[in-house]
């Protein structure tokens, strides 16, 4: 069986928005960390609260698009200075 593979590089809420519900049967990502990394593109130092709001945006959108059995990869990083963001993420899309 042949199966057809597309990555795509754009804003992820903007393009999920533009899909079909229950329609994708596999996400796989690795959003920014928010832990002050240096990005060419994204402030990767915004407020807790608004990277948590986005995520939680990320989440429901997510939610819309995948199909009943479909699959999510998150990646989540963490450091030393914050251990606990990669929970916090974790706990916005359990919800």
């Amino acid at each position: 069986m042949k199966k057809n593979y597309k990555i795509i590089k754009q804003d992820c809420v903007r393009w999920m928005k533009k899909q079909k519900a229950k329609s994708i049967d596999c996400v796989i990502t690795s959003p920014p960390y928010n832990l002050n990394i240096k990005y060419a593109n994204y402030d990767d130092s915004i407020s807790r609260k608004k990277y948590l709001e986005w995520l939680k945006e990320v989440s429901k959108s997510l939610k819309k698009v995948l199909k009943e059995k479909g699959q999510i990869f998150l990646n989540m990083g963490y450091s030393n200075s914050d251990p606990f963001v990669a929970m916090d993420v974790a706990q916005i899309f359990r919800e």
